[in-house]
């Protein structure tokens, strides 16, 4: 309860306690440890990321732990009914609302990037309608008009008081996300430590258009496609289609000066190899250097 009373100074979501939100809790601490603790290496990964487009929409900071509600930090995470990445968006919802290219090439709901600004956007857009950030945190479960419905039926605009009349799975979610704040915020009280650091991979950007061919891309700039889909979980197939206006994806840093040395012959060779082009390189000792075409 102290804790909890702790948690409540610090942050303008409204914890309080009750036998519900202790309940989940209690369960965390005893069936969710293990999960926890990766989960705390993963958020050395992706929290600093959420923190900075979570400030640029003048958000809490806070918001960054429904990411593990949502998908545990998976940015390829599928749900049952469709919903993916690691903010978990419909493909509709994705699609129409917020710009993001959602098919069989390319589905940026699982660009950690493109994905978590659509989440800033959506998140503001709830607030605004319900001024109150539980609320919105339900309604971004079920939607703003299953929360509407259940403000006429209960007489409440807080949650604790439309509790009763929201769906079973959007009852569980606010306390789970309450929960996972104070797991994350202490952990060392219950002596839950990262099980290992999450691997960070420096990167920078490119801007592609038109068709590339990822395996001739990767292979000429010196790593593996394997190290690309990493880097890039929005890019689905092997290839990025000709009908691509423009797509951002990232690249080793470690590569980034060899790619700009050759960019114009490593493009070239990419977007016609294997149809109109025959491309001869040689083989360098750690990367392949672009020798010449025919």
């Amino acid at each position: 309860k102290q804790r909890l009373e702790e948690l409540n100074a610090r942050t303008p979501f409204n914890v309080g306690h009750n036998p519900s939100l202790e309940k989940v809790i209690k369960h965390y601490l005893k069936n969710r440890r293990s999960s926890m603790a990766k989960l705390m290496a993963l958020s050395d990964y992706y929290f600093p990321m959420f923190e900075q487009e979570l400030d640029k929409h003048n958000l809490p900071l806070e918001i960054k732990y429904l990411a593990i509600v949502e998908s545990a930090l998976q940015p390829k995470a599928k749900s049952k009914v469709g919903a993916g990445g690691l903010w978990q968006f419909m493909p509709y919802t994705a699609r129409g609302d917020f710009g993001l290219r959602v098919d069989s090439y390319v589905d940026e709901r699982f660009d950690p990037e493109r994905a978590t600004e659509a989440a800033c956007k959506y998140m503001r857009q709830l607030y605004r309608i319900f001024g109150d950030w539980h609320m919105a945190l339900a309604a971004y479960n079920t939607g703003p008009g299953n929360v509407k419905r259940a403000i006429r039926r209960c007489g409440s605009t807080n949650f604790w008081g439309i509790y009763n009349c929201l769906p079973k799975e959007t009852r569980n979610y606010v306390p789970q996300y309450i929960a996972i704040s104070y797991m994350m915020n202490f952990h060392w009280d219950h002596a839950i430590q990262p099980q290992e650091w999450a691997f960070h991979m420096p990167s920078d950007t490119l801007h592609l258009k038109g068709f590339v061919n990822l395996k001739v891309l990767s292979s000429l700039a010196g790593f593996s496609l394997d190290t690309f889909r990493v880097l890039n979980p929005h890019i689905l197939g092997n290839s990025i289609p000709s009908d691509v206006d423009k797509i951002i994806v990232r690249i080793p840093k470690d590569k980034f000066a060899f790619f700009s040395e050759n960019r114009l012959k490593i493009l070239d060779s990419a977007s016609y190899f294997g149809t109109r082009k025959v491309v001869v390189f040689l083989w360098g000792r750690s990367t392949p250097r672009l020798d010449f075409e025919c």
